[in-house]
């Protein structure tokens, strides 16, 4: 905790997030408890000139430093070259990634394919300066770069995670609307960031061909699955919800569900970690990725008997349509990009929730190609 808020004091006086980089905060933490356990050797109190020329580089950071050293561990002197060590691993992590871009956001969920497209999608609508928002599944963690956002948001709680982040729910609501507007305003005020949009600009014109062909995999993708959009009806559906689950699958093409006991275990799984009604409507959402999945998916089914279920904002809803979104346990960026945009869709404005409520298969069909279509223009 000591070290935690160290690297804060450090941070909030440089105007540059240290705390950002868990790896960085790991490798300084287990050095510094070394150093005050008495576990290793210190450096002697000589002048190692390595090290001064390095406090003389950075002599604000080291400053910094040194006064916040004092703030945190007041009872723990340490030679000029240890401090001045420290400042190397700070020099390192302050030098080594220019801070160019716009404030990022990283959403995590249970599967990246549902209710984190909703919560990106709020999120937009809400606080539209943020333009860059990565959504991930919890599983993908390990593979991504903390570092490379300012901001967390996540929709279940994350145990033993090594970055402070904002516990929300999918629809992202008012309350937390605000929770995380004063944590943009005090983190920016904290750590501003510039754009150097010279460099974004030779980046886009560097990676045009890579771009190109990513435009070709997701269209071919998102055709596939627009035209595999079905709206089927659920005939004599059960109130018990692991019924409905078994139902809905067993009226799903054999060749996307290759396992229906796992898909249907985690379904259920999911369902039971947070509420999947969209509130303010007839619909329910669906959403798992898994090894019993061939590939994606999207179902409609129309239930013959209403089905009481939980709305994301905890108020009890008559449920008349279930919207299933399945996709394998690894999908592809572009495979997440497609069903993301459609499951955010959904709550985008009051003519799609309608539309997805009562529409006819044609209409949604065209009403996803019609969005996709927007977006890749832009994109272009």
């Amino acid at each position: 905790i000591k070290v935690k808020n160290f690297v804060q004091i450090v941070s909030e006086k440089m105007h540059w997030d240290f705390q950002k980089n868990p790896d960085f905060v790991n490798r300084l933490t287990k050095h510094i408890l070394a150093l005050i356990q008495h576990s290793v050797t210190p450096l002697p109190n000589t002048k190692i000139k390595t090290l001064a020329n390095l406090s003389k580089k950075f002599n604000k950071l080291y400053r910094v430093i040194e006064q916040a050293w004092k703030q945190k561990f007041p009872h723990e002197n340490i030679p000029a070259s240890e401090l001045q060590l420290l400042l190397l691993y700070f020099a390192n992590e302050y030098t080594s990634k220019q801070n160019y871009k716009n404030i990022s956001v990283l959403i995590i969920c249970e599967n990246g394919i549902g209710t984190s497209a909703i919560l990106g999608e709020r999120l937009k609508q809400e606080i539209p300066e943020i333009k860059h928002i990565k959504l991930s599944k919890v599983s993908d963690l390990p593979n991504l770069n903390l570092r490379d956002y300012d901001l967390i948001l996540s929709t279940l709680e994350l145990k033993g995670f090594s970055r402070d982040y904002q516990l929300v729910s999918p629809l992202l609501l008012d309350d937390e609307v605000e929770r995380v507007k004063n944590y943009l305003r005090a983190y920016t005020k904290k750590f501003p960031v510039t754009k150097n949009s010279k460099l974004v600009n030779t980046n886009k014109q560097r990676h045009a061909a890579t771009k190109l062909t990513q435009a070709a995999v997701e269209t071919l993708f998102c055709s596939e699955i627009v035209n595999a959009v079905k709206v089927k009806l659920l005939k004599h559906n059960s109130s018990r919800i692991e019924d409905v689950i078994k139902q809905c699958l067993d009226n799903c093409d054999s060749d996307i569900v290759k396992d229906k006991k796992i898909v249907a275990d985690k379904l259920f799984k999911r369902i039971k970690l947070a509420p999947v009604g969209i509130p303010g409507s007839n619909l329910a959402l669906f959403h798992t990725s898994s090894k019993g999945i061939s590939r994606c998916s999207f179902t409609i089914f129309d239930l013959e008997n209403d089905l009481t279920l939980q709305a994301m904002d905890h108020i009890d809803i008559q449920v008349k349509r279930i919207l299933l979104m399945l996709g394998p346990a690894m999908l592809s960026t572009a495979e997440q990009k497609v069903m993301s945009l459609v499951s955010s869709m959904i709550i985008t404005n009051d003519d799609n929730l309608h539309l997805f409520s009562v529409g006819q298969q044609e209409q949604i069909k065209n009403a996803i190609a019609v969005q996709y279509l927007h977006e890749l223009k832009n994109k272009l």
